[in-house]
């Protein structure tokens, strides 16, 4: 018999929910969700998560990101009242697998006698290779254990894989060997670790599976292929449920190790049922028709949302090089003509350089991950700071306190430790004056809220490198080596930035500039829509195209590229034979 709370679950689902995302989410146990661009996923997945909560039911909602995660938290209280006790887990997959696998059980494959941690600085041995020297932490793993080198000659171009012998693979598995017996690994390789602990001890696989009753895993496209084959484990060691969700279109973090091929064999695998979430309550139709042609779908999304109507066709710009910079006012006032504020708009990039000179200010300095943290913390002026915001600035302070390894190993956030990122929030200085005694200013704040939490002698030693800075940028003013917000709202962005937004107007602009190997970005693009469209694949078949689907369907009205006007009518051509109008020029002339 179903219990009031969960009857008031499913009430509270059917009134924020389709029909088909209701049938989708909501019935039965696991299967693989496939979703369209702006189906409604965080509050589907939400709603299917605080309804097995109510039917007392244990539940790990994992997902990609941490951002993607306190999405998901907000969703779960604002929306359903859940917030889930600590019988469940909401985070990333990544943090998962460290809380129930790496730390508790990887000593055992790893040989270490005190518990393990990960870093995230990067470490310090490296090996020869001919004159060059390689940094161990370039050399990866895969899932069959074998072990490429995936960085850099100095010289900037990729080493080739075959180019190492075997004595050189030979001395670098041992160095990775070594560094696990420390008990301290790379972040990423932990999930090497992870994996190669629940292949060798089925104990501890069956414990993990039979810790809950579902599994769900949100953005699935995104998890790496080390993160699939945990997962085949897990599910294979009699986990009741495995429910993966994702868009496979938008799968654009293969560079980090994502697998989307892997995911969707996992899913064939185990026996996942494929379900479809496709109506679109983002973008209008005229939208979804242009995303349907990318992905060779002979029928479109339905758009279903507040802009299903909206009578604006996807279309090309042709933009001159030395205007660059002049590009996001255009686009402002285009965005007016359509009663869009431009606070509701976006102007997206592939990448920060091209950014930089759509900003009209030279490319920014390079900060490290801190001082970025703590100049976006600074120029909120005393305000509240979002709650990944104050998350990373408590990972800051006792990473300063203790030392990475030791804080991973020990540090629990408490009371005392949020009032020390507080403390951080009220003192830091303005964000104005030289960026040099504004870092300086900066580091005391920090080794002073290190203090607070207990930090040891090491502090002033660690906070050196956190927020290190070279003496020619020290002398920058600070309003030249950080840029401001438009003052119309106007959003500048990367598209790995904007995805998973929903953007009233987006303008991605197609770069000029020839790439290393003398490609431009339009001609490549363009060829990969010609591949696609030739292959008739029911997906977006190509990474960087799947990267422009992830940029244009953030749009909800508006939706244009801007190309650079020399430009061949050729390569137009292919942008307007997936549905974009191009102004200016007769393509088929």
């Amino acid at each position: 018999m179903m219990s009031m709370n969960s009857e008031k679950r499913r009430q509270q689902a059917a009134v924020l929910l389709s029909e088909m995302q209701q049938q989708t989410m909501l019935a039965g146990g696991g299967r693989l969700v496939t979703a369209c661009p702006g189906a409604g996923k965080t509050r589907s997945v939400g709603a299917r998560a605080a309804v097995l909560d109510a039917d007392g039911l244990r539940v790990a909602l994992v997902t990609y990101t941490n951002v993607a995660a306190d999405e998901m938290r907000g969703t779960l209280a604002r929306d359903y009242g859940a917030r889930l006790a600590d019988q469940h887990y909401v985070g990333t997959l990544h943090s998962f697998l460290l809380k129930y696998v790496f730390r508790p059980f990887s000593h055992l494959v790893m040989g270490c006698s005190v518990p393990p941690a990960v870093r995230v600085e990067s470490g310090e041995r490296f090996l020869r290779f001919k004159e060059h020297r390689l940094a161990l932490d370039d050399f990866e793993f895969h899932v069959d254990s074998s072990l490429t080198f995936e960085g850099r000659y100095p010289n900037g171009l990729f080493l080739k894989r075959a180019a190492l012998s075997e004595a050189m693979r030979a001395e670098a598995t041992a160095g990775k060997v070594e560094e696990a017996r420390s008990g301290v690994v790379q972040v990423d390789e932990a999930m090497y670790w992870c994996m190669l602990t629940l292949e060798k001890f089925p104990d501890v696989r069956s414990a993990v599976a039979a810790r809950f009753d579902e599994i769900i895993v949100d953005e699935a496209q995104d998890t790496s292929g080390f993160q699939i084959e945990c997962l085949r484990l897990i599910a294979g060691a009699g986990l009741s449920s495995l429910f993966l969700v994702g868009d496979f279109d938008q799968s654009i973090y293969e560079f980090k190790g994502a697998s989307r091929k892997s995911c969707l064999g996992l899913a064939s695998q185990i026996g996942l049922v494929e379900y479809r979430l496709t109506e679109n309550h983002r973008s209008s139709q005229r939208i979804c028709n242009v995303a349907a042609n990318f992905r060779g779908l002979e029928t479109p999304d339905s758009a279903v949302g507040p802009a299903a109507n909206a009578n604006i066709q996807p279309s090309v710009m042709l933009y001159e090089p030395e205007r660059l910079a002049l590009i996001p006012d255009d686009f402002s006032s285009y965005l007016k003509q359509f009663e869009i504020s431009p606070s509701h708009g976006a102007v997206i990039a592939r990448n920060n350089r091209l950014l930089d000179s759509l900003s009209g200010r030279p490319s920014r300095p390079g900060f490290t991950p801190s001082i970025r943290l703590c100049l976006d913390v600074a120029r909120l002026d005393h305000q509240a700071p979002a709650l990944r915001q104050l998350r990373n600035l408590e990972d800051l302070i006792v990473n300063v306190a203790f030392g990475e390894a030791q804080a991973s190993r020990t540090v629990e956030r408490s009371e005392s430790l949020r009032d020390a990122a507080m403390f951080v929030v009220d003192n830091l200085p303005p964000s104005e004056g030289l960026l040099g005694e504004w870092v300086n200013s900066a580091t005391s704040i920090i080794v002073s809220a290190a203090q607070l939490v207990g930090g040891d002698a090491g502090v002033r030693d660690r906070i050196s490198t956190r927020l290190r800075i070279s003496a020619t940028n020290a002398e920058l003013p600070l309003e030249e080596a950080v840029q401001p917000g438009r003052s119309d709202g106007l959003r500048l962005d990367t598209i790995h930035g904007v995805k998973g937004m929903s953007i009233g107007g987006v303008l991605l602009v197609v770069d000029h500039v020839e790439r290393y190997d003398g490609a431009l970005q339009a001609d490549e693009w363009a060829s990969a829509i010609r591949r696609q469209t030739e292959s008739k694949a029911q997906h977006v078949a190509d990474e960087e195209l799947r990267i422009v689907y992830v940029a244009l369907t953030r749009a909800e009205r508006v939706c244009r590229l801007a190309i650079p006007s020399d430009t061949s009518v050729a390569t137009l051509e292919a942008f307007r034979s997936v549905g974009f109008t191009v102004e200016g020029l007769d393509v088929s002339a």
